[in-house]
Formats: structure tokens, sequence, C-alpha cells
């Protein structure tokens, strides 16, 4: 028996000690530290993981909206697209000023998109792992939403002071 109950080995493999399938607690163990979950406690995992992820990336869209990220994204792309014109770069000072201007809003609008982006990266992890009913990366995903759930304060208050909203 390894820590917490759980019993080591594969009757699949030959010296395992298991002649039979091991089922012990609610885990299935199908090869040497690969677990799978089955039955209340996967399906409990599974929706407070869930209900975290949702959560956060509830809060993330209220933030993209307080903070109007859509038109920063906008006024980039209309500033941007200004810096392309012929005889733009003649006027350095209006140049100077539309460079502080993108990179002000740009460092609003990359850490939401790339909070948003790794928020999705895990949901699509969890949904596998739910479907797989691998449990064996629930430490990793309640690691990660500790991790984004702190990023996604520092990404608010930022914004916040950062006074462009």
């Amino acid at each position: 028996k390894a820590a917490g109950g759980i019993l080591k080995g594969d009757p699949r493999i030959p010296g395992s000690g298991l002649k039979a399938p091991c089922k012990a607690r609610g885990l299935v163990l199908l090869l040497p530290g690969i677990i799978i979950m089955h039955g209340e406690r996967f399906l409990s995992m599974y929706e407070e993981i869930i209900s975290q992820w949702e959560s956060l990336h509830s809060h993330l869209e209220e933030l993209g909206g307080i903070f109007d990220l859509e038109a920063k994204k906008k006024t980039v792309a209309r500033l941007e697209e200004e810096m392309n014109a012929p005889g733009f770069w003649d006027q350095p000072k209006i140049a100077q000023e539309h460079g502080k201007q993108i990179k002000l809003l740009k460092n609003l609008i990359d850490p939401y998109e790339k909070l948003n982006a790794r928020l999705t990266d895990l949901h699509m992890l969890v949904e596998m792992a739910r479907e797989e009913r691998d449990a064996q990366h629930e430490a990793d995903f309640q690691q990660e939403l500790a991790s984004l759930r702190h990023e996604l304060e520092e990404f608010e208050v930022q914004c916040t002071l950062s006074g462009e909203h």
C-alpha cells in the first residue's frame, strides 16, 4: 500500500504484487503512478475546480467591461493605423505620443489576454481530465487556480491605478 491507502501495482505488470484490479477508496490504479478517480470524490473535486474557474473567468470578464478593454483595443488599432500612414513619422512629437499611448494601453490589454488564455487552457485541461476521470493533476489545477487568482488581483490593482478607465 502507498500513502493514503492506495494500493501499488498492476495485475498486468509482472512482479507488481497485484493479482486483481485495484479499487480502493474510490480510486482505480491502472499503471503505477496513474490514478483514475471515480464516484462522488471525483465529481466533487471536478465541480469545485470548475466552480473556482467560473468565478475567476467571470471576474476577469467583469474587469474587461469595467475598464473597457474592447475600446482600448480599438484605440490601439486606430493609433497603429495612423502610425502606418504616409508622413506620420515626419511629426516626431505626435509619433512619440502615439507610442506612449499604445504602450500604456497594451500594458492593460496584454495581461488581460494572457490571463484569459491561461483560464481557457486550464478549462480545457480540466475538461480533458474529467472526461478521462483522471484525478492525478488535482494539485496542479489547484495551484494554477491560486496563481491565476493572485494575478487577477494584481491585474485589477494595475487597472485601477492606471487611471485608464
